[in-house]
């Protein structure tokens, strides 16, 4: 057993690294070969192994937190019971084995599909812990303020904190059924807590600091400054009081004016200054006058940009307007909850949520639907007032841009100016269903001026009438215009009618393809959609396409005994490329229990079978993922890899091979594929493998996050003769959106 020696105390202990993801890490020896001096020397064992007590599990089991030192210097956590444990034992007791200690991995909510992929661990019965000590009393202790809290929709929370220096911290825990001795999940932003730290690692948090309580004032604004406002108590009217209120704790779209009412929350007391300062802003927020909202409803006022008033609609059918609206909770960090999406049926319109909970934070924001209505929403200038019984109050601005579609079939074309031109004449039969839409003139009436307009918008809109893609796709690949004047048709045929020309080294994205059909590409050039060969008529090339790689998918063999393995790989939409070793109709290897490869056709050794793959066509499943920020990308995959059921060495390799290229991206949209990679890539192993794991990421990088379904992963169990394989590609995320209103 490895016994190593370390100080205490003394040390200098630098900036914690980023954790990973169910907890954190620590070092400890045992207890009784402590020196009463303030340094002194620790005897470990069990390669730094150890487990410290943190509360219960179900409210009566102990549990633990079991570290473990990985390669690069933090520790992994796993959640552990053991039902054996002393009964003396009080929060932050370190224990270490004084042999073996086998752990039962157990999964307590298997029938619950909300938590089927919870696990915890469970020390086997007969195993020996020692009592080391406390971690309060053998570790360095640091302040540490926290900076958020977010929650990933998989019982997982993540808390982050910076120091007194600034430098940031981060601390991640699955709380399902536990009960915490010093629970970090308990805090709001600016709780400060205490925690151990050692070897530049958070260990478990120590305490929490009391802070000042906080307290509210509701007053109104008497003067607005270039950076401050004077305001006065609401509740004193009369009163000669004025305090001063910085603008910057307003939120960005409040526009303060004489008069507004203001909640204050504020912490410290009032600064007898002159004017009079709150001691310590913690946020401002707009109290609403009248509200006859109940909590959890929110009203939608569409207004007209120009006006200010709010939009009258002609709506014959009273259900749908052509716009909806989108309510997201950003969790922050990582991690968005799928938006709620609802019509807007009139204006006012109000919408209840039966989940909406106070202590999240939620953004809204309208779109415009298939069906447009002459006005287009104007992103930049929304109002969002949420009231003191957690309603809100929307205000969305819409500039009035008429459609030209006065006969209401969702297209403008040259029908709709013969429709106008007949009613102006007062021919009979003449309706317009959608009198609005050719309101060029904005003054409520029509005459020939609008006619002379819309006849000059619809010479200069551009053609619609193109045929659908069979399959719209949200991430394209790359077009590469290798020819001069590309034409573009309507359709994906050369019968269609020829909308432009393209240069030669245009850059387009694939927005979508028909069924059986590779050599055309639906696209959008300058804002006109259409269709492009690959290769023209006369057999000449016009487009290259940027199809993704496959990229270093690599094959483990783990047999019970040294065995003879011939493995073969079969692609159905892809190009096989690199091989290591050499790929001659298949591999044939010599696999050992170790996962050693001996390759028979020249005798090297190797770890695994390396392949990749190019003009890879498969379209990968993206309904489902996770959007990450860039940072937290490690964190991400220790997570969900060792979940998936990668071992350490084998995650270790994946992180070591994609981080580098996705850390340093704003966001990233992740998703782990099923049949649409094994499907494409199908492997053909003699003699066949008792349990096989396939691995292949997906991913999208991204400026801004977005909203997805959480994807739902299973874990994996290694029985017999196990092969296990992981992969990646990267998808670029293409510009353009198809508008649903097609022919």
């Amino acid at each position: 057993m490895k016994r190593l020696v370390t100080k205490l105390s003394a040390m200098a202990v630098s900036v914690c690294m980023l954790m990973p993801t169910l907890s954190d890490g620590v070092t400890i020896g045992y207890e009784n070969a402590m020196a009463a001096s303030e340094t002194a020397d620790i005897l470990f064992n069990n390669e730094d192994r150890f487990f410290v007590y943190v509360g219960t599990y179900g409210n009566d089991i102990p549990q633990f937190r079991y570290l473990y030192p990985t390669s690069d210097g933090s520790y992994n956590a796993d959640k552990v019971i053991w039902e054996d444990a002393p009964a003396e034992i009080s929060y932050g007791d370190i224990f270490v084995a004084a042999g073996e200690a086998p752990l039962t991995k157990v999964y307590p909510a298997a029938d619950d599909p909300a938590n089927s992929h919870i696990y915890y661990y469970s020390l086997d019965e007969g195993s020996e812990l020692n009592k080391a000590g406390n971690c309060s009393d053998l570790m360095k202790k640091k302040e540490l303020t926290v900076t958020s809290k977010t929650y990933d929709g998989s019982s997982h929370w993540s808390v982050r904190y910076v120091d007194s220096v600034g430098e940031t911290y981060y601390y991640g825990l699955s709380a399902f059924a536990s009960s915490l001795g010093v629970d970090p999940l308990d805090c709001e932003v600016g709780d400060v807590y205490t925690y151990a730290f050692y070897n530049d690692n958070m260990v478990i948090p120590l305490a929490k600091q009391t802070q000042n309580l906080t307290e509210t004032m509701t007053v109104e604004v008497v003067e607005v400054n270039e950076s401050s406002l004077l305001v006065k108590p609401a509740s004193r009217p009369d009163s000669k009081e004025r305090l001063t209120l910085p603008k910057k704790y307003l939120d960005n779209d409040v526009e303060p004016s004489v008069g507004m009412k203001l909640e204050v929350t504020y912490s410290d007391g009032i600064l007898e200054t002159y004017p009079e300062q709150f001691g310590k802003v913690i946020k401002a927020v707009v109290v609403s006058e009248k509200n006859d909202l109940l909590p959890g409803q929110v009203r939608v006022t569409l207004v007209d940009a120009d006006t200010n008033e709010p939009i009258i609609y002609q709506n014959d059918s009273d259900t749908y307007l052509g716009y909806l609206l989108f309510r997201e909770c950003d969790f922050g960090g990582p991690y968005f909850e799928n938006p709620s999406i609802t019509d807007i049926k009139i204006n006012p319109f109000i919408v209840k949520y039966e989940d909406m909970s106070e202590e999240r934070d939620y953004t809204f924001h309208v779109e415009q639907s298939s069906k447009i209505r002459n006005y287009t929403v104007l992103r930049d200038e929304a109002s969002v007032v949420r009231n003191d019984n957690n309603s809100y109050e929307l205000v969305f601005k819409l500039k009035f841009t008429p459609t030209g579609d006065v006969n209401d079939d969702g297209e403008f074309n040259v029908s709709d100016v013969v429709l106008l031109q007949k009613w102006l004449l007062a021919v009979p039969d003449a309706e317009l269903k959608n009198w609005k839409a050719a309101d060029f003139c904005n003054d409520n009436k029509l005459d020939v001026f609008d006619q002379c307009m819309m006849k000059s918008e619809l010479i200069s809109s551009p053609i619609t009438a193109y045929v659908k893609p069979d399959h719209e796709i949200m991430y394209g690949v790359d077009i590469h215009v290798v020819a001069d004047d590309v034409k573009m048709y309507l359709g994906p045929d050369t019968s269609y009618r020829t909308v432009t020309t393209i240069p030669k080294y245009t850059i387009l994205t694939e927005l979508g393809v028909q069924d059986n059909n590779d050599n055309w590409a639906f696209i959008n050039y300058k804002g006109q959609f259409g269709w492009i060969q690959m290769v023209n008529e006369n057999g000449e090339r016009q487009c290259i396409v940027d199809y993704p790689l496959a990229d270093k998918p690599v094959i483990y063999l783990y047999p019970e005994e040294e065995t003879d393995v011939h493995v073969e790989l079969e692609l159905t939409e892809a190009d096989l490329s690199t091989t290591y070793p050499k790929y001659n109709n298949g591999w044939d290897v010599t696999a050992y229990p170790d996962g050693t490869l001996l390759n028979k056709a020249d005798g090297s050794h190797h770890r695994y079978l390396f392949w990749d793959a190019v003009n890879c066509k498969t379209r990968f499943d993206l309904t489902t993922g996770f959007c990450v920020a860039g940072i937290d990308t490690e964190s991400f995959l220790k997570e969900k890899l060792a979940y998936m059921g990668l071992n350490e060495e084998e995650m270790n390799e994946f992180i070591v091979y994609w981080l580098p290229r996705m850390e340093h991206n704003a966001y990233n949209l992740i998703s782990f594929q099923g049949d649409v990679y094994t499907d494409s890539a199908k492997l053909d192993i003699t003699p066949a493998p008792d349990s096989i794991l396939r691995v292949f990421m997906a991913y999208v990088p991204l400026e801004e996050a977005i909203g997805i379904e959480p994807q739902q992963l299973s874990g994996f169990e290694r029985n017999g003769f196990t092969v296990v394989e992981w992969g990646g590609s990267e998808i670029r995320k293409a510009d353009n959106t198809i508008p649903e209103k097609v022919s």
